[in-house]
């Protein structure tokens, strides 16, 4: 912001204008995070210089059997997510790779060159790391290589040493680069808004010889994500395909059949028709893929669904009486007309979807 300074002068008894300018100095770019993780907490400060540098400041605490004295690896990751699907934080994606919007490429490629690797963190005795470092590869400001790009960046810290920070090692094994990951976070600008929280879901499953548990998220294009994990007895769950549906009573209570207190498939609407199983299958509304089980009796679903929702809504899943997840004993053919062995037949193990706390889904503009 620019303002005129006008002087008058007088000089030797002449009147003389003299004016100026003066402009505001502009408030260098800065952003934070807090860091979690099982057993870790802290943040990490970044703050622009005018030369462009990025200032690094990373100061966390955690138990010395977790953040275990020694080196970490550090570094910036390719989406601003925290969340876990097969492992922890893996959401975050990958380094940020040798251009900001090369962030695809394994981690043992050209990991010298990555624009978020930083140094290792130096961890005490008592679980206490800190870092302080200057960055060239990345800005705060806008441009190619800004970390608030449209997905966000996120900060890890892994489990082993980054052998590439201390040993100019410019490809390795994903261990040599850090290994596992103990903590996250997404970093935002200092006044950025929050995006809102998404809904989220969780049921525990349960059957004779079964247990397991899913998550429901809903995205913010309406969509619902699905992931299923249950182990079982292989004699009881057996491998191959098995049956999987939203039922249209949240409770697992057995009366003459096991688990016939969650009720028919859900389908909500004027037009939906939870039982007989056959009048509206396969487009129950709650109708899902078949869960996949292996040899060990290890059976995983992930899918998405646009038929249901976790807000208060027509389809919403959380209606007066609820919703249950069933497992069932056959196969579902997916075929429309069919019997109720061919939409699943038995049911193997229940769960009742519950709110869960909402899932922060940040680092977009």
């Amino acid at each position: 912001m620019s303002s005129l300074r006008i002087s008058l002068l007088f000089i030797t008894g002449t009147l003389v204008l003299s004016m100026s300018t003066s402009v505001s100095a502009a408030v260098p770019p800065t952003a934070t995070t807090k860091i979690e993780g099982p057993g870790i907490t802290g943040e990490a400060k970044f703050s622009e210089g005018k030369n462009r540098l990025v200032h690094v400041e990373i100061d966390v605490k955690g138990d010395p059997k977790v953040l275990t004295p020694g080196l970490h690896a550090v570094h910036l990751h390719s989406t601003g997510s925290c969340g876990s699907e097969d492992k922890p934080f893996s959401e975050s994606g990958v380094h940020i790779g040798p251009a900001r919007s090369d962030s695809s490429i394994p981690v043992e490629t050209k990991q010298a060159y990555h624009l978020g690797d930083l140094a290792n963190l130096v961890v005490d005795q008592a679980g206490r790391g800190k870092l302080k470092v200057m960055l060239s590869r990345v800005t705060l400001s806008e441009g190619p290589r800004s970390i608030f790009d449209e997905d966000g960046t996120a900060l890890i810290i892994h489990r082993l040493s980054d052998q590439g920070a201390t040993q100019e090692k410019t490809e390795g094994t994903n261990s040599e680069m850090g290994g596992g990951r103990l903590a996250c976070g997404v970093i935002r600008k200092e006044g950025m808004a929050v995006l809102p929280l998404l809904p989220i879901a969780k049921t525990k499953i349960e059957g004779p010889e079964i247990t397991g548990e899913a998550t429901f998220t809903e995205e913010k294009n309406g969509a619902v994500r699905v992931e299923v994990a249950v182990q079982g007895n292989p004699k009881v769950l057996t491998p191959g395909l098995h049956g999987i549906h939203l039922h249209a009573v949240g409770s697992c209570a057995s009366g003459a059949k096991p688990f016939s207190g969650a009720g028919g498939h859900f389908d909500p609407g004027p037009m939906g028709s939870s039982t007989p199983v056959e009048a509206n299958h396969p487009y129950h509304l709650g109708d899902l893929p078949n869960l996949v089980v292996d040899q060990e009796g290890r059976g995983k679903l992930r899918t998405i669904t646009n038929r249901i929702s976790l807000k208060d809504s027509p389809t919403g899943l959380f209606d007066t009486d609820g919703t249950a997840l069933i497992i069932h004993k056959l196969q579902d053919q997916i075929k429309a007309g069919g019997t109720a062995d061919e939409a699943g037949g038995g049911r193997l193990a229940c769960g009742t979807i519950e709110k869960s706390e909402a899932a922060l889904k940040a680092g977009r503009k």
